[in-house]
This record gives structure tokens, C-alpha cells and sequence, in this order.
């Protein structure tokens, strides 16, 4: 994964969306939310997603955003089933990828480049 270009593109986004950071740091690019890690994502399309137990619309947005951003930068079309997101149902958060559902967890690892 190109992560200078992901880093670019995640720049981008967050410059109008408020108390969101985004940099690299031990090759690991970073994307925090206010005080909160939401996101790590390596170079091997591994992506390890946190909400430091705020569960709010905004960070799910925020993981939402990193989520369709990595995608993109793998030069992939993103079209529903392929792209993982966020979602929610009665309070609890999942991880949908196609009709695979699995539960939110702080650091869960997805692999965009299965």
C-alpha cells in the first residue's frame, strides 16, 4: 500500500473535518480523532481500527473515511461488498464486508489486499 499517498489523500479529506490528525510514524501511518487513535494502517494493507470506547457518529465517520481512502489508494473501484465499513445496530458497531458481518472490537485488523 502507498501510504504517502494515502497520507496525502487523508490530509485532504480531514482539512475541513475538525480535531482530526493524520501522520506516519514507525512506517505506520496514524489517524487520530481529537485525543483518540481511530486508525493504524501498514504498509501490507493491514488496518487496525480503535474508537477508544467513544462510540460516537463522528468516529465511526472518521473509520469510515480511512476505510474508503485505503481502498482507493490500492487503485481498486470501490463498490459496495469489497470496501469495509463501519455500521451499526441497536448500539452495537460491526465491521460489514459484503453480507460478512463481524463485531467492532478495539484493534481489529482488516487486510485490504486479500
Amino acid at each position: 500500500m502507498d501510504i504517502q499517498r494515502l497520507l496525502e489523500s487523508l490530509v485532504e479529506e480531514f482539512k475541513t473535518k475538525r480535531n482530526a490528525t493524520v501522520f506516519i510514524e514507525d512506517n505506520i501511518l496514524k489517524v487520530i480523532y481529537r485525543s483518540t487513535k481511530v486508525a493504524e494502517v501498514y504498509r501490507d494493507g493491514r488496518i487496525k481500527l480503535y474508537s477508544g470506547n467513544f462510540h460516537s457518529a463522528t468516529t465511526k465517520s472518521r473509520i469510515n473515511d480511512v476505510l474508503l481512502l485505503a481502498r482507493l489508494s490500492l487503485g481498486g473501484h470501490v463498490r459496495k461488498g469489497n470496501t469495509p465499513m463501519l455500521s451499526q445496530r441497536d448500539f452495537k458497531w460491526f465491521v460489514v464486508t459484503g453480507k460478512k458481518r463481524e463485531s467492532f472490537y478495539e484493534g481489529i485488523t482488516i487486510n485490504l489486499e486479500k
